[in-house]
């Protein structure tokens, strides 16, 4: 899995009420901090959502924004992360 030299390093943030959550900084224009979640469907627990994106602040609390258009000209890095998140949760 040559894709696995080519990661942002990730920090395993743990287990919360069923989400398990990773974090990790793109560094590009900007250091942009990152979130990959997965959580199980209400449908089935055994099949999980995956969720990805920036985190932002709206002034009182801490969210997700997985609209965001921000270009740090990493996306190959990114996505490497992100499906070296999925490994690790797979594992």
């Amino acid at each position: 899995m040559e894709f696995l030299s080519n990661i942002y390093p990730y920090i395993f943030e743990g287990l919360t009420n069923s989400v398990y959550e990773y974090r990790f900084i793109s560094e590009g224009q900007k250091s942009i901090t990152k979130i990959v979640s997965l959580r199980p469907t209400s449908d089935n627990p055994n099949v999980f959502n995956l969720g990805f994106g920036n985190l932002e602040s709206d002034g009182t609390s801490k969210i997700v924004n997985d609209a965001s258009t921000d270009n740090n000209n990493d996306h190959e890095k990114v996505l490497n992360t992100v499906f070296s998140c999925m490994l690790h949760f797979f594992n």
